[in-house]
């Protein structure tokens, strides 16, 4: 089940998905303070969702919107995106992409979802066009 992220959430989402993400694709070392910071400000502001799996959060998607300086619409992008391993293959990645879907498309946004995953490319091609995302361009990290 898709919902809102609560405060009550956030000691799990740090737990349980932010040090795991970082783990797996952390690009520099992880600040505890701004990352609890992070959260709490995504959760208050009504920016984070979750799926809900027996009782546990699974996986979760934190929302952005940029305004696009040269035209009437925005992006709907992601600031974080992690689905717990336990969970993977399971649908919960799936489920997420589409509440994504429908909010952008409710807002008449374009949404963006940036995926950080270094070695599992062809899983991405392939579970990217299952729920309607194109591959849109590439992303170079300076080495």
């Amino acid at each position: 089940m898709i919902s809102l992220a609560i405060p009550a959430d956030i000691p799990v989402i740090m737990q349980e998905l932010m040090l795991p993400f970082h783990a797996e694709n952390g690009l520099a070392p992880l600040n505890h303070e701004k990352t609890i910071a992070w959260v709490t400000r995504m959760v208050s502001e009504e920016r984070l969702i979750v799926e809900m799996r027996d009782g546990e959060i699974a996986g979760a998607i934190g929302i952005r919107e940029v305004p696009l300086p040269y035209a009437d619409k925005s992006l709907l992008c992601d600031e974080f995106f992690y689905v717990k391993v336990a969970w993977r293959g399971d649908s919960v990645g799936r489920d997420l992409r589409l509440a994504f879907t429908e909010l952008a498309n409710a807002g008449g946004q374009i949404g963006i979802l940036t995926v950080f995953n270094p070695g599992r490319e062809a899983k991405r091609r392939r579970v990217s066009s299952l729920v309607g995302f194109l591959p849109f361009g590439y992303v170079l990290k300076v080495a």
